[in-house]
């Protein structure tokens, strides 16, 4: 993803969750997807990119999905701010912040 080839690094996300599937690895699988909705955001389809974003945001808070449901909701802020519905990526960057600040409390490195 950071030299910009989505289709290779699709693939690779779609092995590692294969991989994950065939291993009973559970942990990972919200990441995956979160690094799916990106390549999708990342080349232009913000529809399916907002739906696994969404997917993501509407899963039970847990320590352990805070990080990813933050990015989910700065992934969909930045999806309004493109799409110059500034209101509400303010409303999403917000809650994004939010859990950031949850995540530090909980860790407690704050």
């Amino acid at each position: 993803m950071n030299k910009n080839s989505f289709d290779n690094a699709k693939i690779c996300f779609n092995q590692a969750q294969s991989l994950f599937q065939i291993l009973k690895i559970t942990y990972y699988s919200d990441l995956i997807n979160l690094q799916n909705g990106i390549i999708y955001k990342n080349k232009g389809n913000n529809i399916a990119a907002k739906n696994i974003f969404n997917t993501l945001i509407a899963i039970p808070d847990t320590p352990s999905i805070f990080d990813t449901k933050a990015e989910a909701l700065y992934q969909i802020g930045s999806i309004e701010m493109d799409e110059n519905r500034n209101n509400l990526a303010l409303n999403y960057f917000k809650k994004a912040l939010e859990l950031n600040l949850k995540t530090l409390l909980s860790d407690k490195k704050f």
